[in-house]
């Protein structure tokens, strides 16, 4: 109701959301990071690889399961914070 009376209220909005979901792409950043820390500590008995795809198969399996659910009313409630949580843990284990 206040946004359509102030559009520069509407814009500012926009802008905040825009730099929400920016944050989305940094997880790549950070694989530089993880990466010796997964290197380092892994199960001898699955080796290597998949002692770090496995877990985190199955973590964004999970997210991606409760995005699934939760996307609709996310997005009509405005919650931008949220969902931008949500999708930059699922780019934190998608890149690594």
């Amino acid at each position: 109701m206040i946004i359509n009376e102030h559009p520069g209220l509407e814009q500012t909005r926009k802008i905040t959301i825009f730099s929400e979901m920016s944050l989305i792409q940094s997880p790549f950043f950070f694989k530089f990071l993880i990466a010796p820390f997964m290197d380092f500590n892994y199960v001898r008995k699955i080796g290597r690889r998949m002692s770090w795809i496995i877990p985190t198969g199955i973590v964004s399996s999970v997210l991606f399961w409760y995005l699934g659910f939760s996307i609709e009313d996310l997005i009509r409630e405005g919650n931008g914070f949220q969902l931008s949580l949500v999708m930059f843990v699922i780019c934190l284990f998608i890149a690594v």
